[in-house]
């Protein structure tokens, strides 16, 4: 089985129909309405940690650019890597950035989160959004994520929570991993070597950070 970070479920004409709806109003009242408003509390908690707004992030799974594009615009001479493995997300999110006056801020990337061509200990921050449940295999991607983090960087995930109805959302995946255990992911951020890790619930979301040692190359 390929490990993958996201689906092809995610390219052609789905790609397009839900590059559109992953940034659009109607997300956003369901995640309110009935999923628990992550997004507020998730760029809230990135937003505290960006001190100068030089630093180099890298979204993983970026999508159309619902986390992206708003922590774009806390950046002054910093650059914000949009990575994902379809190119019709990521034709959505260009278009989306060019019309927010965003397009200087971002770097597009097409690639598998397995194999991030970024140089090793290059990057002040990387997130990831709603993604990590579809991946087959979070520790490969969440490993991959920590060799391009820098010393003292972070790591941030957000993701559904393994709740009736964090599993009615996150479930639907071929190879998909689903909604996780609070436990579970605080021990992947262990596991790989992150320290300070630290799990905050929002109703059917779990946001986990963890950071990367000064010692650790």
């Amino acid at each position: 089985m390929k490990t993958r970070y996201t689906t092809d479920e995610w390219t052609g004409i789905r790609g397009k129909i839900g590059g559109w709806f992953l940034k659009s109003p109607i997300r956003r009242l369901l995640e309110i309405l009935i999923l628990g408003d992550c997004k507020s509390a998730f760029l809230e908690k990135i937003s505290h940690m960006i001190i100068q707004g030089d630093e180099i992030m890298l979204d993983v799974g970026a999508g159309s650019g619902y986390f992206s594009l708003p922590l774009a615009k806390k950046l002054n001479s910093g650059k914000l890597i949009c990575l994902d493995v379809s190119m019709d997300m990521l034709w959505h999110l260009k278009r989306y950035a060019k019309k927010e006056h965003l397009i200087d801020k971002i770097q597009i990337m097409n690639a598998e989160a397995i194999s991030i061509g970024i140089k090793t200990g290059s990057i002040d921050f990387v997130i990831s959004g709603g993604v990590f449940h579809e991946i087959s295999s979070p520790e490969t991607v969440l490993s991959e994520m920590f060799r391009v983090l820098r010393p003292e960087g972070w790591i941030l995930i957000a993701d559904f929570r393994d709740t009736w109805i964090g599993r009615r959302f996150g479930t639907h995946y071929q190879y998909g991993h689903g909604p996780f255990n609070v436990d579970e992911l605080k021990s992947l951020f262990i596991k790989i070597g992150l320290r300070d890790v630290k799990a905050n619930l929002i109703e059917n979301w779990v946001i986990v950070a963890g950071k990367k040692c000064a010692s650790v190359r």
